[in-house]
């Protein structure tokens, strides 16, 4: 067993971990060339940061990934959205109720949400997930607090996350749990409450 940063490699099996974790979920529906290409594109970041948990023959049980400077991921990522909905097309046709949650995950991307975040010292956790067979086993700890070693290693002094607010008690639980203190409270889509969550890391150059 070893928790490793994510390579090339490890995608399928992170879209595979992404759809057994996060079922019904926007980015789920929207199809597996959807996930694999959103997977490559932040794996290709070079300000990632990113957390594997692997076991025998290695199987991964878990990720974790999130950027440096979340201000510069998205507006690349809005810029590859003719790729990526392209990759989504064919699940769009089938539910083409899912193009207006599309377009507001689009517009809040593209948002001034991530202006107070603009700088190097400033990183988001925008996913981690445990298969559902292997949770309530610590997999999810080691992975963020790998996370946050390797953010700490980048001198990286805040790590922000956001997670519905709403029927979702357990993940809020396991945030806080895990040193993470809830910033605000807001809508980021209509109807839609989520809850923005905030760790603080003291750097080892500190008094």
């Amino acid at each position: 067993m070893k928790l490793r940063s994510i390579d090339k490699d490890d995608i399928d099996q992170i879209v595979y971990i992404h759809e057994r974790a996060f079922d019904g979920f926007l980015m789920t529906q929207l199809g597996s060339p959807f996930l694999k290409k959103y997977y490559e594109i932040a794996a290709s970041y070079p300000k990632n940061i990113t957390a594997i948990k692997e076991i025998e023959n290695q199987k991964i049980i878990g990720f974790a990934i999130g950027f440096m400077n979340p201000e510069e991921f998205y507006p690349q990522l809005v810029e590859k959205k003719f790729t990526l909905m392209k990759k989504a097309f064919r699940y769009l046709i089938l539910r083409p109720w899912l193009w207006k949650r599309v377009l507001e995950s689009y517009l809040f991307a593209g948002s001034d949400y991530y202006e107070r975040k603009s700088s190097d010292s400033v990183a988001e956790l925008a996913s981690i997930a445990v298969l559902p067979e292997y949770k309530g086993r610590g997999a999810g700890k080691e992975l963020i607090t790998y996370f946050i070693n390797q953010a700490k290693a980048k001198n990286i002094n805040m790590i922000t996350l956001t997670t519905d607010a709403e029927n979702n008690d357990e993940v809020n639980l396991f945030y806080q749990r895990n040193g993470f203190i809830l910033s605000r409270a807001f809508e980021k889509s209509k109807g839609r409450l989520v809850n923005e969550y905030v760790y603080y890391i003291r750097l080892e150059n500190e008094g």
